[in-house]
């Protein structure tokens, strides 16, 4: 995987640079606002379009309106997603729960009761009406703003060198 270790293999950034996970990602403030007292009740940190053609993730990401972070501290920040009733997420969590546990690399029958009820969370609808809201795949939705997230680390990073050879 590209950030992920375990202890048998090695991340991909890894293996381009060991202090990868110090390298700068944006991310949104963890800074709760002065007024806010107590852990937060609800976080989705996912941009979002809604037109007449349905739901999709937004893929600007703003310099300006982000916060850098550690890739290491974003990966494992506690409470990147909260959601009443259910809980504080982690990125890797969410993650790695969508890649093993609803179908991405395997399917591991073993699920959390706290992961469970992400993935049955209807607490977020959207829709065009009030007849037409469809409960959002949270999991998902997070995966992909951190996969939009990640390529701009990447391109930041890791940009693309010129080697004269051309890719076909």
């Amino acid at each position: 995987m590209l950030i992920h270790e375990t202890g048998s293999s090695k991340a991909l950034l890894k293996q381009l640079d060991q202090s990868y996970l110090q390298f700068e990602i944006l991310d949104r403030d963890e800074t709760p606002p002065p007024e806010a007292s107590g852990p937060p009740l609800f976080r989705i940190p996912i941009s979002l379009q809604i037109n007449a053609q349905g739901t999709s993730l937004s893929s600007e990401i703003s310099e300006e309106t982000r916060v850098r972070y550690p890739l290491g501290h974003w990966w494992e920040r506690p409470d990147v997603l909260v959601l009443p009733n259910v809980g504080g997420f982690t990125r890797k969590e969410v993650i790695m729960g969508l890649a093993n546990k609803e179908g991405g690399a395997h399917v591991d029958p073993d699920i959390s009761k706290k992961y469970q009820r992400l993935t049955e969370c209807k607490s977020v609808q959207v829709g065009n009406s009030k007849d037409s809201l469809t409960p959002l795949k949270l999991s998902r939705l997070l995966a992909g703003q951190s996969g939009l997230e990640l390529l701009w680390y990447l391109e930041k990073h890791f940009p693309q060198r010129e080697t004269g050879a051309s890719m076909s």
